[in-house]
């Protein structure tokens, strides 16, 4: 029996200020998006790939939009973060696909001084809710 793994930890900095969105559901999820190098050796010169990523309320607590309420203010452009989550493809109203990082795992990088904090989405979070909708 074959087994699959599909999981994403990228190091980057983030292209613009984290944003909550509302879903057609009623709840809110993060949205932001990422830059990581990559190495283009025809120019010698390495170029940032765009990652779309989206966090979600986590079923913990009681107040389950606390953690991504709590973790937006600090999403801000430039700053460098370290993600980990998988790998989905989000469909538009249109049909098409849009890939994307479903962010499980958001932990600031950089100096003390800037932010001390990792926040961690409950692992048992419910992806059959109908929360799996992306506004890009």
């Amino acid at each position: 029996m074959a087994s699959t793994l599909c999981e994403v930890k990228l190091i980057g900095r983030l292209g613009k200020d984290g944003e909550l969105k509302d879903l057609k559901s009623g709840n809110s999820m993060l949205v932001f998006s990422l830059a990581t190098d990559t190495y283009n050796s025809a120019t010698r010169e390495n170029e940032p790939m765009w990652h779309q990523c989206a966090m979600f309320p986590s079923n913990y607590g009681d107040n389950p939009m606390k953690r991504i309420d709590a973790i937006a203010p600090y999403l801000v452009k430039g700053k460098q973060v370290y993600v980990s989550g998988t790998f989905n493809y989000w469909e538009r109203e249109d049909g098409s696909k849009q890939p994307s990082i479903k962010v499980s795992e958001v932990i600031f990088l950089g100096k003390k001084d800037d932010i001390d904090t990792s926040i961690k989405e409950d692992e048992s979070q419910d992806t059959a809710s109908g929360d799996n909708e992306v506004p890009w």
